[in-house]
């Protein structure tokens, strides 16, 4: 098997990891180092107040890594991740994949597009105009011409 054959069989994964000291980030970088994972992005690593307590512990070290990895290797790194003490919580993910949407800005022309809108009626010409105010008299005529 050569080089590669072995960039085909990598997948993408992204772990976030809660750990009880700053230290944790490195642990889990060498953890990830062990399993021949390649570490694309390493997130930095942020104190964070929790929700509700983890372990006796209020605060945490959030971090993440964003890495490429064989997905047979991903079972037994999540093995030894959860045998850490100093981790109170972490997930392991496949990224969403990014989708290029192309856009067609310019449109070709089409006549028949053209036509139908001339034979619509524009909206300013749907809006009627306001009728006239007419006076009491003129309106009791219409009236008794409706009813007639």
């Amino acid at each position: 098997m050569n080089i590669e054959d072995l960039e085909i069989e990598l997948k993408d994964y992204e772990v976030s990891f809660l750990g009880l000291t700053e230290n944790t980030a490195q642990e889990v970088a060498d953890i990830l180092a062990k399993y021949k994972a390649r570490v694309l992005v390493a997130g930095p690593v942020k104190q964070i107040e929790l929700a509700y307590t983890i372990k006796k512990h209020k605060t945490a070290f959030f971090a993440y890594f964003q890495f490429q990895s064989l997905p047979e290797a991903i079972k037994p790194l999540s093995d030894e991740l959860s045998m850490k003490t100093d981790i109170s919580r972490f997930l392991v993910v496949t990224p969403p994949i990014k989708k290029a949407i192309e856009r067609n800005r310019e449109k070709p022309f089409d006549a028949t597009q053209d036509k139908s809108k001339e034979t619509e009626p524009r909206a300013e010409e749907k809006i009627s105009r306001a009728p006239e105010i007419l006076s009491n008299e003129l309106l009791e005529q219409k009236l008794e011409e409706i009813l007639q």
